[in-house]
Order: structure tokens, then sequence, then C-alpha cells
């Protein structure tokens, strides 16, 4: 790839991420305003006002209490008053990373231009998307933002400089990423370390699982030497993993209100359809938004039993994405198997084949989000709810599976587009061609179409929203004239009222927020 079609991708991603950031910030300002609420509560009775007390992060709870955010909170309490505005804004820096290093990587992989153009816009729509409008306006969990931001740049370097040998230079000249070995276990570290918190666990197992199937391709499949590459990135990640695990259980654990003192098989005999209900309502939700559904619901519109066809339909679409990308990668095993003199691809089907052996960044994206559906369940399968997988806290986890899928059938519509013109009618695992195109097409659309229902309607509700969060800031100047339970449902913190007060007593001492 030469320098002037890079800068060109470079371009095109960073213009479409800014746009997504614009969009974002427009939407941040049409439906809040800069009041505390919700999480905030915990953080100001932790770390305020004092932001420059290291004890937090000194401690061996400091990884799980995010290095990172120690210097944000420093940052917004002694330039901006403790402003939320300003952490939902450091949160869209994290969504712009995420969305530049994902249409870039699409840019790279797809070859026909308007296919490259379309499915860069789907990425950026769905990456900015209101499905995760919680977390959007909550601002405490701009860390989290940082933090798939930099998990997809991980992804992004593993798949470039971490490819077999003899392709890797291919690799590195369509994607000008003349990535050193080294970055990616430098950048593990930094990531599940200083920014990820609870998302490392996610995030270094699917790195861990790459890295052991790397191991066992280098073993069975001739011609692919990935070196010592993998291993590292085990030790690495291993380390990493044992050291936030040693974090997260070193400091007080708090009971999340709502938790019961239950196991799973205590659950499974009084319901043994719950982890089915609730992992069908889960991927439901990484199509249409929670509150969409939840509302469609309660006015009849449609019912329980149509949000778990829902998360069927997800489902499906999910395993023809792993059909297809599976086939191709057999496919291609095969082809590689039969070439002389160990070439990549024989020389009449060069634009065809590309190593698709060697492009692992959509399967990372799935693994990572297939992980994470698993981890929330195990996380809050205890408070016996099984719509508690829906939360649009989690969209962003989500949003690496609906990706990755949309990255798999996109780079198999362009193939189908793009083949040769004397080729069979069939794509090269053997599917008949039009009906692979049609079926992706229509999977990527349906996809596409549950993002364009939520952000739609969670447009419509800005006003609404933004009226709630200017009674929230009423209520928080004259916090002294209100009841304990008028305060919790307020600030929707129901552990203790006191917190409450104790919170809003710091800003208001030291002129914070909306005390300034």
């Amino acid at each position: 790839m030469n320098s002037r079609v890079n800068l060109k991708n470079i371009l095109i991603a960073l213009l479409l991420s800014v746009a997504g950031f614009a969009y974002l910030t427009y939407y941040i300002f049409r439906a809040s305003v800069d009041v505390v609420a919700s999480d905030y509560i915990r953080i100001i009775n932790y770390y305020l006002p004092d932001v420059t007390d290291l004890k937090y992060l000194l401690s061996w709870e400091g990884i799980a209490n995010i290095p990172f955010a120690f210097l944000m909170r420093y940052i917004n309490v002694k330039f901006f008053n403790y402003s939320v505005f300003f952490d939902k804004i450091v949160g869209l820096v994290g969504l712009m990373i995420f969305n530049f290093v994902t249409v870039k990587y699409a840019l790279e992989n797809l070859q026909n231009k308007y296919i490259k153009i379309i499915v860069s816009i789907i990425i950026t729509f769905i990456s900015f998307s209101l499905m995760a409008w919680e977390m959007i306006l909550n601002g405490t969990g701009y860390p989290h933002f940082i933090t798939i931001g930099l998990i997809a740049l991980t992804f992004y370097f593993v798949g470039t400089s971490y490819a077999p040998e003899r392709l890797r230079s291919e690799l590195v000249e369509r994607s000008a990423t003349k990535c050193p070995w080294g970055a990616p276990p430098l950048l593990i570290i930094i990531t599940s370390l200083l920014f990820a918190g609870s998302y490392s666990v996610a995030y270094l197992a699917t790195l861990i699982i790459f890295s052991v199937i790397s191991i066992i391709a280098t073993l069975r499949v001739k011609h692919i030497n990935v070196g010592a590459r993998p291993v590292i990135i085990i030790i690495v990640s291993l380390i990493c993993l044992a050291l936030y695990y040693k974090s997260s259980h070193s400091g007080e654990q708090l009971v999340p209100v709502g938790f019961q003192d239950v196991t799973l098989k205590d659950i499974m005999e009084a319901d043994a359809t719950f982890p089915v209900r609730f992992f069908l309502s889960s991927f439901a939700s990484a199509l249409i938004g929670v509150e969409t559904l939840m509302f469609a619901v309660t006015y009849g519109t449609i019912t329980n039993t149509v949000i778990f066809i829902i998360g069927i339909v997800y489902i499906i679409i999910m395993l023809w994405a792993l059909f297809v990308g599976i086939r191709d990668i057999i496919s291609e095993k095969h082809r590689e198997t039969e070439t002389r003199s160990g070439e990549l691809c024989e020389p009449n089907g060069e634009a065809n084949c590309r190593g698709e052996l060697c492009k692992p960044v959509p399967y990372l994206y799935m693994v990572y989000g297939l992980i994470s559906f698993a981890l929330i369940f195990l996380a809050r399968y205890r408070f016996v709810r099984a719509d508690y997988g829906m939360s649009s806290r989690y969209a962003i986890q989500y949003m690496f599976l609906t990706i990755g899928i949309i990255l798999i059938l996109s780079k198999k519509i362009d193939t189908i587009i793009s083949r040769d013109k004397s080729e069979p009618e069939a794509t090269h695992s053997g599917e008949p061609a039009l009906l692979t195109l049609i079926v992706s097409a229509l999977a990527i659309f349906i996809l596409v179409f549950g993002h364009i229902i939520t952000t739609t309607d969670e447009m419509y509700k800005t006003d609404n929203r933004k009226l709630v969060y200017e009674f929230v800031e009423n209520v928080a100047k004259s916090y002294h004239d209100y009841t304990d339970e008028q305060l919790m449902g307020t600030f929707e913190y129901f552990r203790s009222a006191e917190h409450i007060k104790n919170a809003l007593g710091t800003l208001e001492d030291n002129h914070l927020n909306v005390f300034q």
C-alpha cells in the first residue's frame, strides 16, 4: 500500500470519528446538564475533596480503582470545578479511538471503493449510536470508553505485528503500520493496569485465547511461524490478570443493592430456563436498546416472547458470520497446502486470497464480545433477574461482537463483488455466491436497523432526559430540604441517603459542580 492510499484511509477514518464525536457532544449538551448523580456519589465520598491523596492509588486496590481516573479527577477538580461534562467529553475521545482504528482496519482490508465507504459509515454509526446512552450521559464511565479504544488498538497491532513471519511484510505494507513486536505487550500492560479495571478480564482472556490458537497453528499448519510472540502475550496477560485479581480482592467488597446470596444451582432448580432467558434478553439488547424494548413491552406493543425472538435473531446472525468466516479460513488452509514453493496464493487468485488466516481482528472483536456476555452473566445472575444483562451500561462491550460480525460479513460481500468475473458463480468455500451475498447483506441490515430504531427513539427522549437532569440539579442545590427517600430516588443511589448528603456537602464546602 502506498503512502497516498494510507493517508486517504487515515483521513477518512479521522473525519468519520470527528463527526461522531461532534454528534455525541451535541447529544450530551441537549440531553443533560452538569450535575452529579448515581455513581458519582460513591466516587465523591471516596476521592474528594483531596484528589492528590494517593493512598488508594498506591495500595493493592489501585489497579482496580483505575489509575487513569486519578489523573482525570485531579484535572477536573483543579481546572473544571469537577464538571460532569468534562468526564463525558473525555469518554468520547475513547469512542473516537475505537472508531478510528476499526474504520482504518476496514478500509485496509476491503477492495471495492463503494463497500469501503458504506462499511466505514456503518461502523461509525454503530460506534456512536445511542445504544450506550446511559454510559454516555452518566459520565463516570469515561475510563471504560478510553479502554475500548485501547483494546481496539491492541487488537489492530496484534493482527499486524504478530502475523506469521512470511505474511507480516504484506500486512504491514497494506496497513502502513510498522509496529515493533514489543508494542503489543507494552500496550497490554498499560491498558490493563492503568485503564481497564473490570474490563481487563475479557480483554486479557481474549488475548490468551488468540495466542494459544496461534501456537497451535504454528504446530499444525505448514509454513506458519509466529515465533515466540504468542508466548510473550500469554505471559504478560497472565501476570496482568493476576495483578488485577489481587487488586480487585484487596479492598472492601461492597455488596450491590439487590444482590442475593444464592448459587446458580439454586436458581436453576427453581427455574431451569433462567440462563436461557438471561442470554436471549442480553443478545436482544445488543440489537435493540433495552429502554426501547421495555417501553414497547410496557405499552403492549411487543411481549417478552418477542424479545427472546429478537435475541435468537441476533444469535443466528452471529452464527452465520462465524460459519462464513470459518469456512473461508478452512478453504484458505486447504488452498495454501496445495500451493507450490510455499506461496500464499495461486498466481491467478491473488486478488481473492490475502491471508484470511492472518487477519484475526474481527475474530478478536467477536471473542471479546462473547466473553463479555459470559462475564456479565456470572456477575449478575445473583440478582435473579433475567433482564439484568440488558442494561445499556453493557452496550459498549456488546458492540465489539456486533462490529466483529459486520467486519466478517462485509469482507465476504466485498470478496464476492470484487472477484474475477471469469470465476464460477460461487465463493471459494463452495457456497452459492448470490445466496451468501444476500444473506450477509440482510444480516448487516438487521444489525444496523436495530441501532437506527434505538438511536431514533433515544433522540426523541432528549428533552425529557434533560428535564430529569434539571430536576436533579434543583434538588442538589437544596438537598437539605428533601427526605432520605426523595434523595435516594432522585440521585439513583440506594445504598444510603447519608452518602448522598456527605457527597453533596463535600461539593458545597469546596464550591464544586453545581455549587461553584
